[in-house]
């Protein structure tokens, strides 16, 4: 099945390894994430070991229950390289913020332009390795924050992702208007359920140059 909106998307067999940056792999954290949100917001934040990212999580379920998890089975304590989303009769989402473990929560890789990141040294796309999307579809916002030389801006890109979805998504720099990626702050996805049984899971999330076919 295709990605709504497909024009603003890239699916990609095999990703190219040189310059690639993985900004989450979900398998190095300083602590697994277990979340259950039944019927509300839960959130945790947790330190990615191998990259000096703080990665902030919030799940909220509208009622029921969704969980999200990176471990071998519940409570195992055991990361397995994977974040696995699964919704239990509701509607819900959860949101991933990416930024530098050394700024205060929320201040985003880098608070000014002396010491941000510069995001085209590995490549212009920012990609996610989606699998086994499946029991319905779902949106995914991608939201940059940059440092325009004077304060922090933000850019958001949203698209669809069909029921059946499986993968490398691509999106590419030029969909986020005027963003300044040499001087990227922080990301988010907030990746929303349209369905209330939505099940996914993604294996890493980073920049990558465009793939050559």
């Amino acid at each position: 099945k295709k990605i709504i909106a497909a024009t603003a998307i890239t699916f990609a067999a095999i990703m190219p390894a040189q310059a690639e940056f993985v900004l989450d792999s979900f398998d190095s954290y300083d602590a697994t994430v277990e979340l259950l949100a039944a019927g509300g917001v839960v959130s945790q934040t947790v330190i990615n070991l191998s990259n000096g990212v703080s990665v902030d999580y919030e799940v909220t379920a509208a009622s029921s229950f969704i969980t999200v998890d990176n471990s071998t089975f519940p409570g195992s304590g055991v990361q397995n390289g994977i974040l696995s989303y699964s919704a239990s009769n509701t509607l819900g989402s959860v949101d991933i913020t990416w930024y530098d473990a050394d700024a205060s929560p929320g201040g985003g890789f880098a608070t000014g332009p002396g010491n941000s990141t510069d995001f085209t040294a590995f490549g212009d796309n920012i990609f996610i390795d989606l699998f086994d999307a499946t029991d319905g579809d779902f949106t995914i916002e991608l939201v940059v924050s940059y440092f325009d030389g004077m304060a922090t801006q933000m850019v958001n890109y949203i698209f669809g992702v069909a029921d059946g979805t499986d993968g490398t998504l691509l999106v590419n720099f030029n969909e986020f208007a005027g963003v300044d990626f040499t001087q990227v702050v922080s990301i988010q996805a907030i990746i929303t359920g349209l369905d209330e049984d939505n099940d996914f899971d993604i294996d890493a999330v980073g920049i990558v140059p465009e793939p050559s076919y």
